[in-house]
Protein backbone atom coordinates (compact mmCIF):
# COMPACT_ATOMS: atom_id res chain seq x y z
CA UNK A 1 0.00 0.00 0.00
CA UNK A 2 1.48 3.56 -0.79
CA UNK A 3 2.38 6.28 1.32
CA UNK A 4 -0.38 8.18 -0.10
CA UNK A 5 -3.00 5.65 0.20
CA UNK A 6 -2.64 5.16 3.40
CA UNK A 7 -2.36 9.21 4.28
CA UNK A 8 -5.65 9.31 2.65
CA UNK A 9 -7.38 6.26 4.75
CA UNK A 10 -6.03 8.42 7.69
CA UNK A 11 -7.28 11.88 6.57
CA UNK A 12 -10.95 10.57 6.15
CA UNK A 13 -11.11 9.17 9.43
CA UNK A 14 -9.53 12.86 10.96
CA UNK A 15 -12.30 14.78 9.10
CA UNK A 16 -14.77 12.34 10.80
CA UNK A 17 -13.46 12.77 14.10
CA UNK A 18 -13.55 16.61 13.81
CA UNK A 19 -16.91 16.80 12.05
CA UNK A 20 -18.53 14.49 15.02
CA UNK A 21 -16.94 16.69 17.61
CA UNK A 22 -18.88 19.83 15.41
CA UNK A 23 -22.18 17.74 15.38
CA UNK A 24 -22.00 17.16 11.78
CA UNK A 25 -22.75 13.28 12.55
CA UNK A 26 -23.91 12.41 8.64
CA UNK A 27 -21.06 14.20 7.24
CA UNK A 28 -18.90 12.01 9.56
CA UNK A 29 -20.19 9.04 9.06
CA UNK A 30 -19.98 9.70 4.78
CA UNK A 31 -16.50 10.63 5.33
CA UNK A 32 -15.77 7.02 8.02
CA UNK A 33 -17.61 5.04 5.14
CA UNK A 34 -15.44 6.69 2.72
CA UNK A 35 -12.27 5.67 4.32
CA UNK A 36 -13.40 2.05 5.31
CA UNK A 37 -14.41 1.57 1.23
CA UNK A 38 -10.78 3.20 -0.11
CA UNK A 39 -9.14 0.92 2.67
CA UNK A 40 -11.19 -2.15 1.42
CA UNK A 41 -10.60 -1.22 -2.10
CA UNK A 42 -7.01 -1.04 -2.03
CA UNK A 43 -6.54 -4.20 0.26
CA UNK A 44 -8.58 -6.17 -2.60
CA UNK A 45 -6.70 -4.70 -5.34
CA UNK A 46 -3.27 -5.98 -3.46
CA UNK A 47 -5.17 -9.64 -3.23
CA UNK A 48 -5.97 -9.71 -6.60
CA UNK A 49 -2.96 -8.88 -8.12
CA UNK A 50 -1.39 -11.78 -9.18
CA UNK A 51 -4.53 -14.00 -9.77
CA UNK A 52 -7.07 -11.71 -11.59
CA UNK A 53 -5.92 -8.66 -13.51
CA UNK A 54 -9.50 -7.37 -14.38
CA UNK A 55 -10.85 -7.31 -10.94
CA UNK A 56 -7.77 -5.63 -9.36
CA UNK A 57 -7.92 -3.01 -12.08
CA UNK A 58 -11.61 -2.59 -11.29
CA UNK A 59 -11.54 -2.55 -7.68
CA UNK A 60 -8.29 0.23 -7.60
CA UNK A 61 -10.26 2.67 -10.38
CA UNK A 62 -13.35 2.43 -8.11
CA UNK A 63 -11.31 2.89 -5.32
CA UNK A 64 -9.12 5.80 -6.42
CA UNK A 65 -12.62 7.38 -7.92
CA UNK A 66 -14.28 7.40 -3.95
CA UNK A 67 -10.70 8.80 -2.93
CA UNK A 68 -10.24 11.89 -5.14
CA UNK A 69 -14.59 12.02 -4.61
CA UNK A 70 -13.74 12.38 -1.23
CA UNK A 71 -11.16 14.60 -1.57
CA UNK A 72 -13.08 16.86 -4.21
CA UNK A 73 -15.97 16.68 -1.52
CA UNK A 74 -13.81 17.72 1.68
CA UNK A 75 -11.79 20.68 -0.40
CA UNK A 76 -15.73 22.51 -1.30
CA UNK A 77 -16.91 21.58 2.34
CA UNK A 78 -13.70 23.20 4.05
CA UNK A 79 -13.96 26.25 1.11
CA UNK A 80 -17.13 27.11 1.88
CA UNK A 81 -16.60 27.28 6.03
CA UNK A 82 -13.52 29.21 5.40
CA UNK A 83 -15.32 32.05 2.74
CA UNK A 84 -18.78 31.90 4.87
CA UNK A 85 -16.30 32.97 8.25
CA UNK A 86 -14.46 35.67 6.13
CA UNK A 87 -17.98 37.26 4.73
CA UNK A 88 -19.16 37.35 8.37
CA UNK A 89 -15.60 39.23 9.46
CA UNK A 90 -16.18 41.45 6.43
CA UNK A 91 -19.56 42.25 7.50
CA UNK A 92 -18.98 42.88 10.75
CA UNK A 93 -15.87 45.40 9.74
CA UNK A 94 -18.76 47.49 7.48
CA UNK A 95 -20.91 47.33 10.37
CA UNK A 96 -18.58 48.92 12.66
Amino acid sequence: MACGFLGLIVATFVLASWLRHRGERRLAYTSMFSGIFFLAADLSGALLANHHEVAYNLTLTVGILVGFSWLSWTSTYLYRIVSHRSVLAHDAEVAS
